[in-house]
């Protein structure tokens, strides 16, 4: 379901989209993502990293998933953490707990960074899409 209402958001299920980034396939990988996804998380040699290979569509969905898995853990499977971490990274999750618990402050007492737009909008959009396909999953198993 996440990873359904990421790729909607992303690229609008696209693999062929790229952003401005340089952000690639239907998850909209950057080549930073991609190489922390194949050396961080997969445990593979920094020298077999080839980030062509992440345009496929199946490797694309695969890194994606390893990454939120990775996130998930990190964010005790809070959704809304997830989101803002995969899309602004762990700064954007850091502003996104502090922008959702009216708190000026990080968990450490430090002040919290300002929470981007672009990311406020990014979980807001994939949140509305998370739900309509939990909502779907529902209406059909009944």
């Amino acid at each position: 379901d996440i990873l359904l209402a990421i790729a909607g958001t992303e690229s609008n299920f696209s693999n062929d989209s790229k952003s401005d980034k340089g952000a690639v396939g239907i998850m909209q990988m950057t080549r930073n993502t991609a190489y922390d996804s194949h050396f961080r998380l997969q445990k593979k040699d920094k020298n077999t990293f080839d980030f062509d290979k992440i345009k496929d569509l199946k490797t694309n969905i695969d890194n994606a998933g390893r990454i939120i898995a990775n996130l998930s853990k990190r964010h005790q499977n809070v959704i809304e953490m997830i989101l803002s971490a995969y899309n602004g990274g762990r700064r954007a999750a850091t502003a996104w707990r502090a922008y959702k618990s009216g708190s000026k402050l990080d968990r450490d007492g430090n002040p919290a960074p300002k929470l981007p737009e672009e990311t406020k909008n990014y979980v807001e959009k994939c949140m509305k899409l998370y739900k309509i396909y939990k909502d779907v999953q529902k209406t059909e198993k009944t």
